[in-house]
């Protein structure tokens, strides 16, 4: 046990290991799975005030060797109150407590990356998604951005590599209007990565999405497209385009994303609409 108390200070300011281990044991129940049993401790010690907003949980493989239980284990756990909302994961920096009182449709922002919702069709688990970004420029506008956003001469286009769970990468290209959104090449490079860019819209330039349509098709992809994700040449995938606006109806975004074959299954299930008290 002297060893589990020596790397306290990774789990949380607040919750030694001793601790969270007495809650996933109380948790315990006959017949119910691991994860489902490790879940339960951490959402336990959320809603006792043991862990709060802001916390840093033990990075995963510290995490299961405490616990004694497997990677895999930890990882659909984590992967699992992600979704759900009780905790942030932030590639590159670890896992943060969510706040629990975000309301439901607020909580989209850290539950999914934009539309980049894949699930393992044998376990049902959803696959984590972490994006970078490879450019952002201004742009002259094709017909189809003109026709969604507007006879504007430029746009800002955001192009960000989306890897999906380590098994897949996809390739996102998004518009904006140059005249109202231009500060976005001002940004620092990681304020693009992990992060829902639709909170970005909202926060920092007051234009929530309200509301947008979304189109999936089968075609050949470019080859320029296949030569960033690795594929061969004239490789078949889906082209996902989505058109959002924000008050008024206003264009808000033009969104290509290029998705190569997988046996992942998307989730294009209807969104909530994002509200947020600055609406």
């Amino acid at each position: 046990m002297s060893q589990l108390l020596d790397i306290s200070s990774l789990l949380s300011k607040r919750v030694t290991p001793q601790l969270l281990i007495e809650a996933v044991a109380q948790a315990a129940q006959p017949g119910l799975p691991k994860h489902i049993q490790l879940s339960n401790g951490i959402v336990d010690l959320i809603r006792r005030g043991s862990l709060k907003v802001g916390d840093q949980i033990l990075p995963e493989q510290q995490l299961a060797q405490v616990l004694e239980m497997s990677l895999g284990t930890v990882q659909k756990t984590l992967n699992r109150l992600a979704i759900e909302g009780w905790i942030v994961r932030e590639h590159g920096r670890g896992t943060f407590i969510s706040d629990p009182n975000r309301p439901t449709t607020d909580l989209w922002h850290y539950r999914f990356l934009d539309h980049f919702r894949f699930v393992d069709p044998r376990s049902g688990e959803p696959l984590p998604v972490y994006s970078s970004l490879l450019s952002r420029r201004i742009v002259e506008g094709d017909t189809t951005c003109r026709a969604r956003l507007g006879d504007e001469s430029q746009f800002v286009e955001i192009t960000r590599r989306i890897d999906v769970g380590g098994k897949f990468t996809c390739r996102s290209d998004m518009y904006l209007s140059a005249s109202r959104f231009g500060k976005l090449l001002e940004l620092p490079t990681h304020a693009f990565e992990n992060v829902n860019l639709k909170r970005i819209f909202a926060e920092q330039f007051g234009a929530p999405t309200l509301g947008l349509m979304q189109n999936v098709r089968l075609e050949r992809l470019s080859a320029k497209v296949a030569r960033a994700l690795g594929l061969p040449a004239k490789t078949c995938g889906l082209v996902q385009e989505i058109f959002a606006w924000t008050h008024e109806q206003r264009p808000l975004s033009f969104q290509r994303v290029f998705i190569p074959p997988s046996p992942y299954s998307l989730d294009v299930s209807p969104q909530p609409i994002i509200r947020t008290r600055s609406c």
